[in-house]
This record gives structure tokens, C-alpha cells and sequence, in this order.
């Protein structure tokens, strides 16, 4: 049967118990060096007077298997007591991109682009029986992943969407709210989300009356600001080089979040600021707010921890090291005189 683990990324401290069983072995290599250096065995003899060799391996490999016990407990393994069918409830939702060249700008990083993908992909991860779609726009608007709840496909998507299949001359958000409400089932119970990720820069439609359709067809409009208001360089096609004005000065493309606080408020929705470490669960919680509706059944695996058996035995394990003193009349020897 193969181990799950419920975090697994503690496993990487494993690394570090080779580490410290060198560290110990270099300590006792060192310590019979300078022993030894002494000269005098009868000096020798009376410093290692009832300490043995093999007392100390034995503290000081339960330490070490005790360490790498409570790792595995942090690690958590688990068993798998099978599967059960669940319902399933959520909204649609439908995230639109911007792809116009000013998202490459790096005064994020690693770029405005890079970092909306990552909220969308947090998003989706996090989000429990929702379903998701994507469009991507710049000058227009183009469906990229019709609506579904396949997690795999919708990172695909995000990963090959690139600004240079698309014209870029602008950002006509208007095409990107009109495309997304389009797109929605108007039969459907639950309520629709869509979501624009956007610099706010250079918006050229009238936005307003999209909008306006969007909220009539039953559709919340959120919006989520990627960026800095002071802004950064375009890139061009041409690796290093920068989008210049007709002075031959640098284009320095910043924030607008202004537009984008305007779209979500006429929207009924909300505005995120891209830049919040935690932007995906506050668009998360805000969503909870919408009404949703049963999507199904799945199923799903329940999984039983397993912690407590490695750090019980981690526990022993330091309890049998306390019990065994590095000299023969230590602790064990005295306990074992009072009982």
C-alpha cells in the first residue's frame, strides 16, 4: 500500500539526521584525540571512570531516532479507510486575463502576468466544488478553458497562455465582461463570478453598459489589481529592450486601480489588491458569500492519521535516553536501586 502524507514537505528535514549523525561522530572523534593527547593513562583512566563508548552511541542514536520519529509525526502519515460519495456545491466562475504586454512588466515579481496566474491557480486549488473557466484579452477577448472543474486542464491553460498570441494594442476590458457573461449559463441556479486580473492600464471600450448587461444576466463582477502605482518598464520582443514613447523615453507602465475599484463596485463584486500574500482567500471568502448550488456527486477518499504512532515511539525513544546515563551509576543504575 503506498504512504500518504498529509504534509509532506517536512520530509525534507530527513536530510538533515545524516548531518547530525556526522557532527556527533566528528564530537567523539575529537574528544578521544584530546584524550589521548593527555599522555597519562592513569589521568585518561580516572576523567572515563564507568563512561563507555557504547553507553553514549546508545543516547545518542535514540536521540537522533527520536528526532526522526517526531519528523515523520510532523509529516503525518495516513491510511486510507476508502472512499465516500459526497455532494458537491458551488458557483461558476470565470476568470478573465489580461494579456496586453504591460502585464510583463517586473515591478512584481517575477512579473504582473506571472503573479495572476498564481492567484488563479491558488484560487482554483482552494476552492471545493466551484467551477472555473478562463478568457484571456487585449485589444479583445478570447475563451481560453470552457467552464469545468478539471484542476489539471485549467493549469495547463494557465501555463502555455503567453502575451504574444494575442494582438496587444490595448486592453478592452469591455470585450473581456461582454465574452465572460456570454459564456455563462443563464438556466443555471448558482450564482456567476467573474473575475478580472488586470494592470488597469490603457482600458479602451465602455466598460460601463458590459457591465451593466453583466449584472442584469445575474454575474458578479470582481476585480483584482496587479502592479505597483510607481510602476515599471515594458518589455519588448527584443530581449532586454523597453516600450518607448515618441520623446525616445522609456514607458513606465503603472497601476490603475482606480478603473478597477470603479468595474467592481458597478459590478455588485469586489476589488483585490494582487500584491496581498493572501489575495486567494480573500477572494475565497468572498465568493462563500454567493449563493451556490448542488453540482453533483463525487467521491471522496477518507483518510485516517497515523501520526501518533511514529511520535509515541519518539517519545520512548527520549525517555530510554534519559533513563540511560552516559556513566554506569547514572540515572538508571539509581532508579533501578529505588524501585
Amino acid at each position: 500500500m503506498m504512504m500518504i502524507w498529509a504534509h509532506p514537505e517536512w520530509l525534507h528535514a530527513l536530510w538533515a539526521i545524516p548531518l547530525l549523525g556526522g557532527v556527533w561522530l566528528w564530537h567523539e572523534l575529537w574528544v578521544i584525540r584530546a584524550l589521548n593527547k593527555l599522555g597519562e593513562p592513569q589521568l585518561r583512566s580516572n576523567l572515563m571512570q564507568n563512561r563507555s563508548i557504547w553507553r553514549r552511541l546508545a543516547r545518542n542514536g535514540a536521540a537522533i531516532l527520536a528526532l526522526t520519529c517526531g519528523i515523520i509525526a510532523l509529516a503525518n502519515p495516513q491510511k486510507s479507510l476508502g472512499e465516500v460519495e459526497v455532494e458537491t456545491s458551488g458557483i461558476d466562475i470565470i476568470f478573465a486575463m489580461d494579456m496586453s504586454r504591460s502585464m510583463l512588466a517586473k515591478d512584481v515579481k517575477p512579473s504582473r502576468l506571472d503573479v495572476a496566474k498564481q492567484i488563479v491557480k491558488n484560487t482554483i486549488e482552494k476552492s471545493a466544488g466551484d467551477r472555473f473557466g478562463i478568457i484571456a484579452f487585449s485589444s479583445s477577448a478570447y475563451p481560453q478553458l470552457p467552464i469545468t472543474t478539471d484542476v489539471a486542464a485549467a493549469e495547463m491553460t494557465l501555463t502555455d497562455m503567453d502575451p504574444d498570441y494575442l494582438p496587444s494594442s490595448g486592453s478592452d476590458v469591455s470585450s473581456a465582461i461582454v465574452l465572460g457573461t456570454k459564456k455563462f449559463d443563464p438556466e443555471l441556479p448558482q450564482d456567476k463570478a467573474l473575475i478580472i486580473l488586470s494592470d488597469g492600464e490603457d482600458h479602451q471600450g465602455e466598460w460601463e453598459t458590459a457591465v451593466a448587461n453583466a449584472v442584469d444576466s445575474g454575474v458578479f463582477v470582481f476585480t483584482i489589481g496587479l502592479g505597483t502605482e510607481e510602476g515599471g518598464p515594458i518589455p519588448t520582443k527584443t530581449y532586454g529592450e523597453y516600450h518607448r514613447d515618441n520623446s525616445g523615453e522609456v514607458v513606465i507602465s503603472k497601476r490603475n486601480s482606480g478603473v478597477l475599484r470603479s468595474i467592481a463596485d458597478a459590478g455588485n463584486g469586489r476589488y483585490f489588491d494582487g500584491n496581498r500574500l493572501r489575495v486567494a482567500d480573500e477572494i475565497l471568502s468572498s465568493l462563500d458569500e454567493l449563493q451556490k448550488a448542488q453540482m453533483g456527486v463525487k467521491k471522496q477518499s477518507q483518510m485516517e492519521d497515523q501520526f501518533q504512532f511514529p511520535l509515541g515511539l519518539g517519545l520512548l525513544l527520549l525517555l530510554a535516553r534519559t533513563l540511560l546515563g552516559e556513566r554506569s551509576s547514572d540515572t538508571l543504575k539509581k532508579w533501578l536501586k529505588n524501585a
